[in-house]
Protein backbone atom coordinates (compact mmCIF):
# COMPACT_ATOMS: atom_id res chain seq x y z
CA UNK A 1 0.00 0.00 0.00
CA UNK A 2 2.50 2.59 -1.12
CA UNK A 3 -0.46 4.73 -2.15
CA UNK A 4 -0.89 5.83 1.46
CA UNK A 5 2.67 7.18 1.61
CA UNK A 6 2.50 8.66 -1.87
CA UNK A 7 -0.92 10.24 -1.32
CA UNK A 8 0.12 11.81 1.97
CA UNK A 9 3.25 13.23 0.36
CA UNK A 10 1.25 14.68 -2.52
CA UNK A 11 -1.33 16.18 -0.14
CA UNK A 12 1.42 17.72 2.01
CA UNK A 13 3.12 19.22 -1.02
CA UNK A 14 -0.19 20.62 -2.30
CA UNK A 15 -0.96 22.16 1.08
CA UNK A 16 2.41 23.93 1.16
CA UNK A 17 1.92 25.23 -2.39
CA UNK A 18 -1.62 26.42 -1.60
CA UNK A 19 -0.70 28.19 1.62
CA UNK A 20 2.76 29.58 0.87
CA UNK A 21 3.25 29.33 -2.91
CA UNK A 22 2.09 32.86 -3.68
CA UNK A 23 4.19 34.48 -0.98
CA UNK A 24 7.57 33.20 -2.13
CA UNK A 25 9.12 35.27 -4.93
CA UNK A 26 10.09 33.04 -7.82
CA UNK A 27 12.65 35.47 -9.22
CA UNK A 28 15.08 37.62 -7.27
CA UNK A 29 16.28 40.82 -8.95
CA UNK A 30 19.44 42.67 -7.79
CA UNK A 31 18.73 46.25 -6.73
CA UNK A 32 20.99 49.21 -7.61
CA UNK A 33 21.86 49.97 -3.96
CA UNK A 34 22.63 46.35 -3.21
CA UNK A 35 20.45 43.52 -2.03
CA UNK A 36 17.70 41.66 -3.80
CA UNK A 37 13.96 41.96 -4.13
CA UNK A 38 11.21 39.98 -5.74
CA UNK A 39 11.06 40.39 -9.47
CA UNK A 40 8.09 41.41 -11.53
CA UNK A 41 5.12 39.19 -10.90
CA UNK A 42 4.38 36.83 -13.70
CA UNK A 43 1.28 34.78 -14.34
CA UNK A 44 2.64 31.75 -12.50
CA UNK A 45 3.72 33.65 -9.39
CA UNK A 46 0.33 35.17 -8.67
CA UNK A 47 -1.26 34.02 -5.43
CA UNK A 48 -4.51 32.84 -6.97
CA UNK A 49 -2.80 30.60 -9.53
CA UNK A 50 -0.49 29.07 -6.94
CA UNK A 51 -3.44 28.56 -4.59
CA UNK A 52 -5.44 26.81 -7.31
CA UNK A 53 -2.47 24.66 -8.23
CA UNK A 54 -1.96 23.68 -4.58
CA UNK A 55 -5.61 22.78 -4.06
CA UNK A 56 -5.55 20.71 -7.25
CA UNK A 57 -2.50 18.84 -5.97
CA UNK A 58 -4.28 18.17 -2.65
CA UNK A 59 -7.27 16.70 -4.50
CA UNK A 60 -4.92 14.62 -6.67
CA UNK A 61 -3.30 13.14 -3.56
CA UNK A 62 -6.68 12.36 -2.01
CA UNK A 63 -7.86 10.75 -5.24
CA UNK A 64 -4.70 8.64 -5.43
CA UNK A 65 -5.37 7.27 -1.94
CA UNK A 66 -9.01 6.52 -2.71
CA UNK A 67 -8.11 4.74 -5.94
CA UNK A 68 -5.27 2.92 -4.18
CA UNK A 69 -7.62 1.62 -1.48
CA UNK A 70 -10.08 0.41 -4.11
CA UNK A 71 -7.26 -1.24 -6.06
CA UNK A 72 -6.00 -3.01 -2.91
CA UNK A 73 -9.50 -4.25 -2.08
CA UNK A 74 -9.90 -5.68 -5.60
CA UNK A 75 -6.47 -7.32 -5.42
CA UNK A 76 -7.15 -8.94 -2.05
CA UNK A 77 -10.55 -10.19 -3.22
CA UNK A 78 -9.00 -11.80 -6.32
CA UNK A 79 -6.08 -13.37 -4.45
CA UNK A 80 -5.97 -17.10 -5.33
CA UNK A 81 -4.44 -17.95 -1.94
CA UNK A 82 -7.34 -16.40 -0.06
CA UNK A 83 -9.06 -19.73 0.67
CA UNK A 84 -5.82 -21.57 1.51
CA UNK A 85 -4.47 -19.21 4.14
CA UNK A 86 -5.92 -16.22 5.92
CA UNK A 87 -4.61 -12.75 5.29
CA UNK A 88 -4.36 -10.96 8.65
CA UNK A 89 -5.84 -7.47 8.80
CA UNK A 90 -6.66 -7.56 5.11
CA UNK A 91 -9.13 -4.68 5.36
CA UNK A 92 -7.03 -2.49 7.65
CA UNK A 93 -4.83 -0.93 4.95
CA UNK A 94 -7.82 -0.35 2.70
CA UNK A 95 -9.68 1.35 5.54
CA UNK A 96 -6.72 3.55 6.45
CA UNK A 97 -6.23 4.62 2.81
CA UNK A 98 -9.96 5.30 2.39
CA UNK A 99 -10.21 7.37 5.58
CA UNK A 100 -7.07 9.35 4.72
CA UNK A 101 -8.43 9.93 1.21
CA UNK A 102 -11.64 11.33 2.67
CA UNK A 103 -9.65 13.53 5.04
CA UNK A 104 -7.64 14.76 2.04
CA UNK A 105 -10.87 15.70 0.28
CA UNK A 106 -11.97 17.52 3.43
CA UNK A 107 -8.65 19.40 3.51
CA UNK A 108 -9.13 20.42 -0.11
CA UNK A 109 -12.65 21.65 0.68
CA UNK A 110 -11.30 23.56 3.67
CA UNK A 111 -8.67 25.23 1.50
CA UNK A 112 -11.34 26.17 -1.02
CA UNK A 113 -13.42 27.74 1.75
CA UNK A 114 -10.56 30.23 2.29
CA UNK A 115 -11.56 31.86 -1.00
CA UNK A 116 -14.86 33.06 0.44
Amino acid sequence: MVWIRTGLSIIGFGFIVAKFGGTIPLKMVPQPGGGYSGGPTSFFSSQLVMFGLGVGIVFLGALSMLVGSWQQRVFVASNPLQGKRSIPFRNFSCSVAFILGLLGLALGAYLLSDLY
